[in-house]
């Protein structure tokens, strides 16, 4: 690897650890507009997630869904279902589900598994 491709990357990545990502965006909008229990809990779902994720990782099911594809098709579908699910959930439009109110801080049982599952940066 030559120098100038090295230092490259290098500023990159050190570019890449300075720039917030999408968990402390979630993390600093929640805690200002619900508070510190809010934002904690939303961190404890993201570590938990990310610590999942680490374990899955170092037992090595990542090359076996490599080599079961049709496997991996299976749980990309069930993750776009779920995305799809969380947006239309988050849908602001008003309506009859929709009743304008205040806005409470959610339930750690509701943010939870939320950041559990998109945790990741």
């Amino acid at each position: 690897m030559s120098l100038n491709l090295y230092l490259a990357y290098v500023a990159a990545c050190i570019a890449l650890a300075l720039l917030p990502g999408p968990v402390v965006t979630l993390v600093i909008a929640n805690g200002l507009r619900h508070g510190t229990r809010a934002a904690l809990t939303n961190i404890l779902g993201v570590q938990a997630g990310l610590a999942i994720m680490i374990g899955i990782v170092a037992v090595g099911l990542t090359s076996l869904m490599a080599t079961m594809g049709y496997w991996f098709d299976w749980v990309r579908f069930a993750g776009a279902a779920y995305l799809v699910w969380l947006g239309i959930k988050a849908d602001p439009r008003p309506g009859p589900r929709h009743q304008r109110r205040r806005a409470a801080a959610p339930a750690a049982r509701r943010v939870f598994p939320a950041r559990l599952s998109g945790g990741a940066q």
